[in-house]
């Protein structure tokens, strides 16, 4: 089951990753694995777990800092 739920996850984050390649709102050298990654970098359940488990963070908080790194990758103007 928890496989299960981690591949839906992962696969509504990828259907916005493709939704933002077309819409072009991403650095030009982003294709959608590219933006699905960072996504899951920044949503993943580790990611959540990290600030409000670990250090305690309220969701709204985490949910503010997330964003903000999420944006900022996704404008990234240098290929990694």
């Amino acid at each position: 089951m928890w496989d299960y739920v981690i591949a839906q996850y992962r696969q509504a984050l990828r259907d916005i990753a493709q939704h933002l390649v077309a819409i072009g709102v991403v650095a030009p050298h982003l294709d959608v694995d590219a933006v699905a990654d960072r996504l899951w970098l920044c949503f993943g359940l580790r990611a959540w777990r990290a600030l409000v488990v670990d250090c305690h963070w309220s969701y709204d908080a985490a949910e503010r800092l997330l964003t903000r790194q999420a944006i900022t990758l996704l404008e990234d103007s240098k290929p990694s």
